[in-house]
């Protein structure tokens, strides 16, 4: 009963002890996984602010183009314009495969004839373009285009053709482009928002270059630096044009390649308070923000699960691994020497066969129909006085695997009562059978050493339901005695 006591108490102070500092050590995971998506949604937002900041950049680079122009002259005179009939637009390669055509690497639509302020709105463009390529290593990779303050032309810095697009006047007025504050840039989901967004050709303006819908748009407004009056100072407006994979691109550059793809949920907030999913799943409810130009927002959160299976994770699930392990281990080992004690506790340890303490616990086990065999060894003390106990331990221990040989291990039970005694009950109510077997073992005990005699006599008698297991044992100790006394009868 101790054993079992001590056992429980033992499972339940393992358990406690393990789900503590499992739930320590997944906090700090935790913690640390909070670090990095805090880290993460700083480093993100840094790098897209630096992206926007480039944009701008090459906004306020146009405005400057076009004031040099205005006090220098453009370089060359602007062509006659070409005019498609079918769409009545107005422009500069048109067709979408002039190279250089006209003096302007894109393409320029405009609903009317177009205006030299036009022309060199696009030329600054291109010069800020070829100057931005030769600055850095940064180069356009993204859509943009200008779209004019009175919405009546637009200007590609890449040549698109009318096949492709055909500007409209009520593209830039449904999408409020023109209607935007004109300080700063900011994200516009104009292909989001479902109570203004209809598939149409602002699509194709998002799709000419890279084939994929925007999710945001950044715009920085132009000016005419060189006007005096104040509602002539917007020019129009740049757009540059993001897409999902855009955003990713950029996302990794920040983080490394293989964060996002592994267990970073990212989204960005725009300034309605939408969130655009960017990359992984749903931003959980464990999640970090960070402010890009302080307008809006990049919300980033870490997947457990998926965190757990990455590299940056493998300390972490190597550290719960082990203590999982260490657990199991922990508990097979204690629950192997519980056994082990438990064995030994019922265990002779001189024959190997069960002792009077085990015999005391399986008798009140007992069902069924039973035969209960009591042996003893003949003339044991002569053994002893003449060959020493070491011989008569050798002898006992004989003794011992005579009988382990001859029974049913998993339902037959032998046990050594104290010195040269023996009881064995035998899961059967065949007395014949049992007999036949008692008279082998005897046989084989006798096969001993050459200069030794031992032998042993034994009695037997039925156990069932009629009869109690101390009566059955009186019964089969007086046979016993009898095959003794026959025995010495006999010498």
């Amino acid at each position: 009963m101790l054993l079992k006591i001590n056992n429980a108490n033992f499972n339940i102070g393992a358990t406690l002890i393990f789900f503590l500092i499992f739930m320590v050590l997944t906090n700090i995971s935790w913690r640390h996984q909070s670090d990095l998506a805090d880290i993460a949604a700083q480093a993100i937002a840094k790098d897209i602010a630096e992206d926007f900041n480039r944009n701008e950049n090459f906004s306020d680079a146009v405005s400057v183009l076009l004031l040099r122009s205005a006090f220098h002259g453009a370089r060359g005179e602007m062509a006659y314009d070409e005019h498609d009939e079918t769409s009545g637009l107005y422009g500069f390669n048109l067709d979408g495969n002039s190279p250089n055509k006209h003096g302007l690497e894109g393409s320029l639509q405009s609903l009317g004839p177009v205006t030299k302020k036009a022309w060199l709105v696009a030329r600054s463009i291109d010069e800020a373009y070829r100057l931005e390529q030769s600055a850095s290593s940064y180069s356009n990779k993204y859509p943009r285009y200008f779209i004019s303050a009175l919405g009546d032309y637009i200007y590609f810095p890449g040549q698109q053709s009318l096949e492709k697009y055909r500007f409209r006047q009520e593209v830039a007025e449904r999408y409020g482009m023109l209607h935007a504050e004109h300080s700063g840039g900011f994200l516009f989901r104009k292909l989001q928002d479902a109570s203004r967004a209809i598939t149409g050709h602002i699509d194709r303006v998002h799709q000419y270059l890279n084939g994929e819908r925007s999710i945001m748009s950044v715009q920085h407004v132009v000016y005419d630096q060189s006007s005096r009056k104040t509602e002539d100072d917007v020019i129009g407006i740049m757009c540059f044009d993001y897409s999902l994979s855009d955003v990713r691109e950029m996302i990794n550059r920040a983080m490394g390649e293989g964060h996002v793809e592994h267990y970073l949920n990212v989204s960005i907030i725009d300034h309605h308070g939408v969130l655009i999913p960017v990359s992984g799943g749903l931003v959980h409810a464990d999640y970090s923000d960070a402010s890009i130009n302080g307008e809006y927002q990049v919300r980033v959160s870490v997947n457990h699960w998926r965190y757990f299976f990455s590299h940056d994770g493998s300390v972490d699930t190597a550290i719960g691994v082990m203590l999982i392990l260490g657990f199991i281990v922990m508990t097979l080992l204690h629950h192997r020497r519980v056994k082990i004690e438990a064995s030994a506790r019922y265990k002779d340890s001189l024959t190997g066969l069960y002792n009077r303490a085990y015999l005391n616990v399986q008798k009140r086990k007992l069902t069924g129909s039973h035969v209960l065999v009591v042996m003893d060894c003949n003339d044991f003390k002569l053994i002893n006085d003449t060959w020493g106990h070491l011989c008569g331990d050798r002898a006992l221990q004989h003794v011992g695997r005579c009988i382990s040989c001859n029974i049913r291990a998993r339902t037959d039970h032998a046990v050594r009562l104290g010195g040269d005694e023996f009881v064995i009950l035998f899961a059967t109510d065949n007395l014949h059978s049992v007999r036949e077997k008692m008279d082998k073992i005897a046989r084989d005990i006798t096969m001993f050493e050459p200069d030794v005699a031992l032998s042993a006599s034994y009695g037997l008698a039925a156990l069932h339901s009629e009869t109690t297991f101390e009566a059955a044992l009186n019964e089969a100790d007086m046979q016993m005695y009898l095959s003794k006394r026959q025995f010495r009868g006999s010498e």
